[in-house]
């Protein structure tokens, strides 16, 4: 997996490289510097050195001694210790610590675990030359107590030419590196932002497909995903709101259609009526009762108009009580029983319990059941069946009512809940229905916290499958 740097490493590098390049720089001054010292200088380059080595010390004993070892690894001429608070050696770069003497007795050590930075000469125990030994006190290490250094005093120099000349060459080396890391940092943290500056631009010009694509730095990457997230609603609420727009347009068009379809019928057959049609009394009884059909399907359209603009209204606030899903079907099965009986129709009725309780409005309920139950008659054929099945599983009332008629084909399902919405205009009109039925059904069902689908016959016969799940 790919990580991303954050601004602060960025940073964080960027200046350590420049501290490193001026502590290189520093260092060499005090060589150049040491190497024109004579031996009664020796002291002020000891104190100067170990001031310097105590900024870079490692805490812990263990790598302290590694780091001192391998610090004089190149160069005897001096030796570094580092001694705890009870005179005890934690870490020497010539012998192991647990085999030194307590240094406590000693002049400069004990003067530096006092606090106090101090000198002295004498000769080493080891291979007998005259030492200069400086020792300075740890006043903010946790570990060690004191440092001390010490080098020959026949040594006016701490390091070779060789070493000075190779030093050399490495800081003209690490200079040309800070120059090249410092671009490099530079146009990393440059193109994020001139890539920011044209996502700018394309989402000024309404180009909202413009997406960003930064992995690094993790901050400026994490700004540009926003940036994506943003475009992405921002597309969605575009093509939301065209949705909507559309369906406002669809919905104006179809109640415009809809009522101006009987208002039309109404209208010609009473100007025939007021043009002596009222004077042949059979012939004004029939353009009565088709004036009459069609004022009761401009009601049937308004009250239906009416209901769902109630439901959209009061979305999601319902009067509710302990229903029994049974009866209520049941007496939506008796109320079209007169119905389906004209066209030779049974409605057959199941459920696998005697009570089926849930939390609802039993008006609200009985008529989502209706409507699909009176769909069914309404467009099976004759001495067909339809069913209505209730059961309860998982904490879910399913409610089922199927038939063995035309059915809806896989395009249309998406969108027979829509309003006005005919699978087949025609015939939709011809048998009395407003478009509306299924509309009212599926915002009944949602504000209750159920679900509503048509998946078709799960025998894969010909008809519709309505279900209805609804929480218990």
């Amino acid at each position: 997996m790919h990580r991303t740097l954050k601004i602060h490493t960025l940073l964080f590098v960027f200046n350590g490289i420049l501290l490193a390049s001026g502590f290189t720089v520093l260092l060499f001054v005090c060589l150049w510097a040491l190497e024109s010292t004579a031996v009664d200088q020796t002291e002020a380059n000891l104190k100067s050195f170990a001031h310097s080595l105590v900024k870079i010390i490692p805490q812990d004993k263990k790598n302290a001694d590694i780091f001192i070892k391998e610090l004089t690894h190149s160069d005897d001429s001096f030796r570094i210790t580092l001694i705890n608070n009870d005179g005890t050696v934690a870490a020497d770069s010539v012998s192991k610590p647990s085999e030194m003497e307590n240094h406590s007795y000693r002049k400069e050590v004990r003067l530096a675990l006092e606090g106090k930075e101090a000198s002295s000469i004498h000769t080493s125990s080891t291979n007998g030359k005259r030492f200069m030994y400086y020792a300075i006190p740890l006043s903010t290490n946790e570990v060690f107590s004191a440092l001390r250094i010490s080098m020959p005093i026949e040594e006016t120099v701490f390091f070779s030419s060789s070493i000075k000349n190779i030093f050399v060459i490495s800081t003209i080396l690490i200079f040309a590196l800070v120059l090249i890391v410092s671009f490099y940092i530079s146009s990393k943290t440059v193109r994020p932002i001139l890539l920011m500056k044209k996502a700018t631009e394309e989402y000024a010009k309404g180009n909202f497909d413009f997406h960003l694509n930064i992995s690094s730095p993790q901050e400026i990457a994490e700004l540009a995903q926003s940036f994506n997230s943003m475009t992405d609603r921002i597309t969605q609420n575009i093509q939301s709101l065209k949705k909507v727009e559309q369906i406002r347009k669809d919905f104006v068009a179809n109640v415009s259609h809809e009522l101006k379809t009987p208002v039309t019928s109404i209208k010609g057959f009473t100007e025939t009526l007021l043009d002596d049609g009222i004077n042949e009394p059979e012939t004004a009884k029939h353009f009565l009762g088709i004036i009459n059909t069609q004022c009761e399907r401009l009601i049937n359209i308004i009250e239906d108009l009416l209901t769902l603009s109630r439901l959209e209204t009061d979305d999601g606030v319902l009067e509710t009580v302990k229903t029994d899903l049974v009866q209520i079907a049941k007496k939506a099965c008796s109320n079209l029983e007169s119905a389906a009986t004209e066209k030779q129709i049974r409605i057959n009725f199941s459920s696998s319990k005697k009570e089926i309780f849930i939390k609802g409005n039993p008006g609200l309920l009985e008529q989502v059941i209706t409507n699909l139950i009176d769909n069914s008659v309404k467009y099976c054929p004759e001495k067909s069946i339809v069913f209505c099945s209730l059961s309860e599983n998982s904490g879910k009332a399913k409610i089922i009512v199927e038939d063995n008629g035309n059915g809806i084909p896989d395009e249309y399902k998406d969108r027979i809940f829509e309003r006005f919405y005919r699978v087949d205009k025609g015939r939709s009109r011809e048998h009395g229905g407003t478009g509306l039925g299924l509309s009212i059904a599926r915002h009944i069902v949602n504000i209750h916290g159920g679900t509503i689908k048509e998946t078709g016959r799960s025998d894969k016969k010909k008809g519709a499958h309505f279900e209805i799940e609804l929480p218990l």
